[in-house]
């Protein structure tokens, strides 16, 4: 019992420590707190977490509320109206228009639609490229140039499957340490070292059903993602890399006019 409660201790001390060194300023010494006995320590320790978790929690306070976002109903019994009134008290003016502009229904999600999604996607090579090993990536866009990105997306842009919403990203893209994340995954991502190279990648799939029966897949990207990349796209944008004359891109019904 007595080598349990010892080593009990020693735990307890090599991970308060760290933490309970910003204090020297506060209240006693560390050195002159490992000298008392075990039942002081405890009590001291004891009072620390309770003060931690009530600092935590007045902290966890003032976060702003942001609704985690739900899949929609794919049955195609929900009124536009509702979804659309529901859209409208979110601030996405622009998905409440497209409900009634638009006329494709989700498809309900069975085996069958699920089947000819996997058809239309089929599963590539794991590693279609090769090795990552090349030449350097060069510079790696600004932290004011992934600000300057992120304002180009509308409020109402729709999270993936991480659920990082604009309103989100836009929050804690105002905390330095995060937007200095951001900047690291960017030059990560340039690099081809980012981790979770599996969930930046993957998107969120809604199937449509089109006027002759079939599926038109629309895939939503990770936000996180799209602003990285949409980042590196402007920070490396060259006029010359488009030949003068373009169809597909920007053009009203792509190449089958051509």
């Amino acid at each position: 019992m007595h080598t349990a409660i010892s080593r009990l201790e020693s735990n307890l001390l090599r991970r308060l420590g760290p933490v309970l060194a910003w204090q020297q300023a506060r209240a006693k010494p560390w050195s002159h707190l490992l000298r008392h006995d075990r039942g002081r320590l405890y009590l001291y320790c004891g009072s620390f977490m309770n003060r931690l978790k009530q600092g935590l929690k007045a902290r966890l306070e003032r976060c702003p509320r942001v609704d985690w976002p739900r899949p929609e109903s794919s049955d195609g019994t929900t009124p536009r109206t509702t979804t659309a009134v529901k859209d409208v008290e979110k601030g996405r003016l622009g998905s409440a228009a497209r409900r009634f502009a638009g006329t494709a229904a989700v498809a309900t999600v069975d085996s069958e639609v699920v089947a000819a999604l996997q058809d239309k996607h089929p599963t590539g090579a794991s590693d279609p490229f090769g090795p990552t090993d090349g030449p350097s990536s060069g510079d790696i866009p600004s932290e004011e140039e992934i600000m300057a990105a992120f304002k180009t997306f509308k409020p109402d842009t729709s999270p993936g499957l991480s659920g990082w919403t604009h309103h989100l990203l836009a929050t804690a893209l105002r905390v330095p340490a995060f937007l200095k994340a951001i900047h690291t995954l960017t030059g990560l991502i340039m690099a081809g070292t980012a981790p979770g190279q599996a969930m930046l990648c993957a998107s969120r799939l809604t199937p449509l059903r089109k006027p002759d029966g079939g599926l038109r897949p629309i895939a939503v990207r990770d936000m996180i993602y799209r602003l990285t990349t949409k980042a590196i796209v402007r920070h490396s944008n060259r006029r010359d890399f488009l030949l003068p004359y373009q169809f597909g891109v920007g053009s009203k019904g792509g190449v089958e006019p051509v």
